[in-house]
């Protein structure tokens, strides 16, 4: 579509912006859109060319590994497909991408996307299983507004956003200790932490020791933080683990409990955000998402 007509394209892509701004959205979220916005009425433009060329390089890289994974089995229906994604990827504006995907920077990725068959609550039953991956992106939006709606600096709320995306990445090796499990045996918090840097060391970091960047992200795995930002952030995680339970509460009387007790969890919080996010998410969440999504289900059927 942006290839054949970039033009009507642009009118799609501000008509969809418009309607978000028609929203009744905080001032501050707003206004953060608002600098998107060019001189001449289009979307990002020239000032965020790289930021969108890197986007869709991704877009691209994350589609091709999963038609190679399918043409295992479709062999004839994903050739073309690859084919196709290979010639893209070789295009002009990806050229200082494709210097930097090097054979160590796809290992770790590939270690990461691991994240993607890791799932959550993962001891009880559960009919829309949530990937942590996917919950850290949840969590990351969360984030966003929340930071926001709390006048946080926004350097801080993207150090914080940092801190999100890498605080899980372990679990990709080690799998999901429970605080529980933890706190069970004096000492063992500390032995699980001890063998956590281990396996960072010699096996998720391994292939990208030769990088500056690489002790940074030990960092971030290893230390979140543990401030009034990052009780903030916590927030946001209850959220997401309130909105989960809303999804199987339907269908599962365990689940409704858990959104009963999260629910209370959250109204102890004195802060904005959280009235705001109680105020239009849970409803809306409710009156859109689940109506239609039970609907949907029934018509299945």
């Amino acid at each position: 579509m942006i290839s054949k007509n970039n033009l009507i394209y642009a009118k799609l892509e501000l008509k969809v912006y418009n309607i978000i701004l028609g929203l009744d959205l905080p001032p501050q979220i707003k206004k953060d859109m608002q600098g998107m916005m060019q001189a001449d009425n289009t979307l990002f433009g020239d000032k965020f060319k790289m930021e969108n060329d890197l986007i869709s390089f991704a877009k691209i890289v994350v589609a091709r590994q999963e038609a190679i994974n399918n043409a295992v089995v479709y062999k004839d229906t994903y050739k073309i497909i690859i084919q196709e994604m290979d010639e893209r990827i070789k295009e002009t504006q990806f050229e200082i991408f494709n210097k930097c995907y090097t054979k160590d920077v796809q290992k770790y990725l590939s270690t990461i996307r691991r994240l993607q068959f890791c799932f959550r609550w993962n001891r009880t039953r559960r009919k829309y299983p949530i990937s942590v991956l996917s919950h850290l992106y949840i969590v990351f939006a969360l984030w966003y507004f929340i930071g926001v709606l709390e006048n946080i600096e926004l350097k801080n709320v993207v150090e914080i956003m940092t801190r999100w995306l890498f605080h899980d990445v372990s679990e990709a090796l080690t799998g999901d200790v429970l605080t529980y499990t933890k706190n069970a045996v004096e000492w063992l918090k500390e032995l699980i932490c001890e063998i956590e840097e281990e396996v960072i060391d010699n096996k998720l970091l391994l292939s990208l020791k030769k990088y500056k960047f690489t002790q940074e992200i030990k960092q971030y795995i290893l230390n979140p933080m543990d401030d009034e930002l990052w009780k903030l952030v916590k927030i946001a995680d209850i959220f997401s683990a309130l909105f989960e339970a809303r999804i199987e509460a339907p269908q599962s009387p365990e689940y409704q409990q858990i959104y009963s007790k999260t629910k209370k969890l959250l109204n102890k919080k004195n802060k904005k955000s959280v009235d705001y996010i109680h105020k239009f998410g849970i409803d809306y969440f409710d009156d859109n998402f689940i109506d239609n999504f039970l609907w949907n289900e029934k018509a299945a059927e």
